[in-house]
């Protein structure tokens, strides 16, 4: 039996499956399934233990990783890891970490 010769629920019905399907693995976390892709190193609270007032911007991004997110202005520069509000923060002042926030 083709396509054609399907009836049109039967079709949209396994459209709307298949696409459950592939939310539902797309939602899931790693662990649901036992996937070996590790945690980004800014989500890994270990790593933001190791963070010390003073540090480089490349002592960070060795420690964190590539923020999310950079702004800088005349004065500071400004470094998010993740979205809302829950996201890390960093603040540097003449290339040296000034302040931050860990994440949620």
């Amino acid at each position: 039996m083709t396509a054609r010769n399907l009836p049109r629920y039967a079709i949209v019905g396994g459209v709307i499956i298949a696409a459950a399907v592939a939310g539902f693995y797309a939602t899931c976390s790693r662990s649901d399934f036992g996937s070996s892709s590790p945690a980004a190193k800014w989500e890994q609270r270990e790593n933001w233990r190791r963070i010390r007032p003073g540090m480089t911007q490349q002592q960070v991004r060795d420690i964190l990783g590539e923020p999310t997110a950079s702004a800088s202005d005349l004065a500071f520069t400004r470094w998010t890891y993740g979205e809302g509000a829950g996201s890390g923060k960093m603040v540097f002042a003449g290339g040296m970490l000034r302040d931050w926030t860990s994440p949620k």
